[in-house]
């Protein structure tokens, strides 16, 4: 059985990000606020790097069904003699229980630098106004 190393993820994660090179088209979309702009400039590149981020949060969802502790296993020990059933809630709390500063670090860097990209293609039409 073939495993994988860290340059393998790498690369995944690289080609869920970036785009292919030279494919830069212009879309106009019509500007709904009255800002004083009737149309609104976009990169069609930066349009479908918005859709590919979700496509790393859906990666990222898809991983936490196979955690440790949420298993069919666990699920059974969790409901059997505890009385509930674990969640995404409840895996994350143990990793943040076992696991801080990973995880601080993980959360911090991916909600900075994921949603300020997309804050920076959504609030072009602001920054147009200027």
């Amino acid at each position: 059985m073939a495993t994988f190393n860290r340059g393998f993820y790498c690369e995944v994660v690289l080609y869920l990000i970036f785009l292919y090179p030279y494919w830069d088209r212009i879309v106009f979309m019509q500007q709904l606020a009255t800002a004083g702009i009737d149309y609104v400039p976009y990169f069609v590149g930066d349009l479908f790097l918005v859709v590919m981020f979700l496509r790393i949060f859906a990666c990222v969802r898809h991983t936490e069904r196979y955690h440790e502790y949420t298993d069919i296993y666990s699920k059974k020990i969790c409901q059997s003699y505890y009385g509930f059933v674990p969640s995404r809630l409840f895996s994350t709390k143990i990793e943040m229980i076992e696991n801080p500063t990973r995880i601080a670090v993980l959360m911090f860097l991916s909600s900075t630098i994921i949603l300020a990209e997309i804050l920076r293609i959504f609030e072009l039409p602001w920054e147009m106004n200027n």
